[in-house]
This record gives structure tokens, sequence and C-alpha cells, in this order.
């Protein structure tokens, strides 16, 4: 007994220690993904909101299902959806944010109506495809299906929830500062004639 709890405590020892390098080196690489494709940092931001609610679902889902009377906690096999969520819960945000500021510049609704379905049908294949966990014989992979059902469904939150409502908070305000432009400008500046040197200037 003596030894196998050893053995145990080493590959918790060992799983944590991984998963936190891992997480780390997927971190700087989503990073820089989010950097070359947005070039901005509010767009990379807006990107990020659907991962943020994917971990709030996997940790909110400890609680609720301590409440609920369910036997599921975090382990050192469920860990293992910190990385994979940080490389693929992040996904339908890019997808959102990279949509909405294409040359189209779809509306709300239209942005929903195309891209949100699309994401909407990836993640719940994605979800199928962890839930199949439900079935197995093993505690760990049960559980580790367990928190990417909490994970997905927290990121489906914020793609298709959270992020549309900022996207449509961004819009308004593009609008306004496109509108108050105009208005910032000299009054000689909007009428050529007779205009001097002087009115191309700001």
């Amino acid at each position: 007994m003596t030894a196998a709890r050893m053995v145990g405590f080493e590959m918790k020892r060992s799983l944590l220690y991984d998963c936190g390098w891992i997480s780390l080196v997927v971190g700087i690489c989503v990073a820089i993904s989010l950097a070359f494709a947005f070039r901005a940092l509010r767009p990379s931001l807006l990107a990020v909101v659907p991962l943020v609610y994917a971990y709030l679902g996997m940790l909110g889902g400890v609680a609720f299902s301590q409440w609920m009377g369910w036997e599921y906690s975090l382990n050192f096999v469920n860990l293992i959806m910190f990385p994979l969520l940080l490389g693929s819960g992040i996904d339908v945000g890019i997808y959102m944010v990279y949509e909405a500021r294409s040359a189209r510049r779809p509306r709300v609704s239209d942005l929903m109506s195309h891209t949100g379905r699309s994401v909407l049908c990836c993640t719940l294949t994605t979800l199928v495809g962890f839930g199949s966990f439900f079935w197995s014989s093993y505690t760990g992979l049960i559980s580790l299906g367990t928190a990417a059902f909490y994970g997905y469904t927290g990121a489906l939150f914020g793609a298709l929830v959270v992020l549309p409502a900022l996207l449509g908070l961004w819009y308004e305000r593009e609008q306004h500062e496109r509108a108050a432009a105009p208005a910032k400008q000299p009054a000689g500046a909007e009428s050529p004639v007779g205009a001097g040197p002087q009115t191309a200037l700001h």
C-alpha cells in the first residue's frame, strides 16, 4: 500500500507540473496567434471572452455539482482540460471577432445567424465527443468528460451571449466616434473655396 500511494502521489505531482508548464506554453502561443491575427488589443481581448467563461464554467461546475450532491471535483485527470480549453476554447471567440471585423461589418443579428450557427454546431460536436466519456467505467475519464461539459458549455455561453453583446457595444461606440469626427474638424476645412494654407492644419 505504501508503494502504491507513493506511485499515486508521484503521478499527481508530475501531472500538476506538466499541466502548469504546458498551459504556460499554450498560453504564450495563443497570445502570439491573437497578436498576429488581430494586431490590436481590443479585438484580442474580445476573442478571449469565451475562454474566460469556459474556465468559469468548469470551476463553477465544481460548486454546482457539490450543491447537487454529485461526486465531481477537480482531480489530476480532469486538470488536463485547462490546457485543452486554452487551445480549443478560444477558437469560437476568434471566429466571432474575426467575422465581426471583416470587410462586410455584419450586424450582430447577421453575425449570430451565420457565424454563431457554425460556432454552435462546432461546440456541440466537441461536447458530444467528450461526453462519450460519461459511459466509461473509469471514474477519471468520467470526471474528464464532466469537466469538458462544463467548460465548453461556458465557452458557448460566452461566445453566443456575452460576446455578441460586447460586439454590439463596440459597434455603437465606433458609430458615435465616426459621427463625432466631422464635428472636431474646423469649419473652414470642409469648404475648399477660398481656403488659405492654414485650413490644412488640424
